[in-house]
């Protein structure tokens, strides 16, 4: 609010603005306040966003001729707004003087994080940036646990904010969204992104069958990988003959099996963000030659 210094009893002060009103800055989806004060009893209104709107409250004083008239927006709820003036006017003389425009400068997360995809056991980053000099922090919707690894850059007007994950777990995926936290103006919050994690959903089982019967593994999970890889005793299956994925489904299978098909096996999907692999499983021959 300005102050109003003291006027000696003269003679009614000529009409016009005597204090004008200040620029504000605020923070997005909050409330912006101004201030007018005229020389003279004259009658308050205020142009903004197209409109001509009243006074929240305007008060005259007889003592030293000045009116102090008071303007709120309940919520700024655009990243640009319109400037504000104030405009007075007067009936003795009969006249419109109007005080110069003053701008509101908005606050806010600029940048969202974006929906992301994550594949278990490797890294993501989710990232968003916020105009001024906020404090950033991250919350998962819903409530959990957020990774502490947090890469701060700012530059002369904005700060940018990145959360890194490391050796994913499906229990990451969620929503998550980046809070800039401005002191005493308020808080702004994202819009919200998802964090999707590639796991696999099912692992091959070690089996024991007997000699010249059929022996198969499968591997599941919730992404649809761009290719399968099948090991054993951690060399590549090349007979693709054994192995087929649809979807996110992939089975080796050996219809009749040899003592050599014995050992260790394995899945590995390779998604566009990353691979993961599956655990062993040991496939035994019973029988004999």
């Amino acid at each position: 609010m300005n102050l109003i210094p003291h006027i000696p009893l003269t003679p009614p002060l000529s009409p016009g603005v005597w204090t004008p009103p200040d620029p504000v800055t605020v923070v997005l989806n909050t409330p912006a306040s101004f201030s007018c004060v005229s020389r003279g009893e004259g009658v308050v209104t205020w142009s903004y966003d197209g409109q001509v709107l009243p006074s929240l409250t305007s008060d005259y004083s007889d003592s030293n001729w000045l009116t102090i008239a008071t303007f709120r927006i309940d919520s700024v709820d655009t990243r640009t707004p319109p400037d504000v003036t104030c405009q007075i006017a007067y009936t003795s003389p009969d006249m419109t003087v109007s005080a110069p425009p003053v701008a509101i400068t908005v606050l806010s997360v600029t940048t969202d994080p974006v929906d992301t995809i994550g594949v278990e056991t490797n890294g993501a980053t989710l990232s968003c940036k916020a105009s001024g000099n906020p404090t950033i922090g991250w919350e998962k919707v819903g409530g959990g646990t957020v990774p502490s690894d947090v890469t701060v850059t700012s530059d002369a007007d904005s700060v940018t904010s990145t959360l890194a994950f490391s050796d994913l777990k499906q229990s990451d995926g969620g929503q998550y969204q980046c809070v800039a936290d401005y002191g005493g103006l308020g808080e702004h919050a994202s819009s919200p992104a998802t964090l999707t994690v590639y796991v696999l959903t099912a692992e091959p089982v070690g089996d024991a069958v007997l000699l010249g019967t059929g022996a198969s593994f499968t591997c599941e999970s919730n992404g649809v990988p761009t290719a399968v890889n099948w090991y054993k005793d951690d060399v590549l299956v090349t007979d693709t003959q054994l192995i087929s994925t649809v979807g996110s489904t992939s089975k080796l299978e050996v219809t009749s099996t040899a003592f050599t098909d014995k050992g260790w096996y394995k899945c590995e999907y390779v998604f566009d963000q990353g691979t993961t692999t599956s655990e062993k499983a040991y496939l035994s021959i019973r029988g004999f030659q």
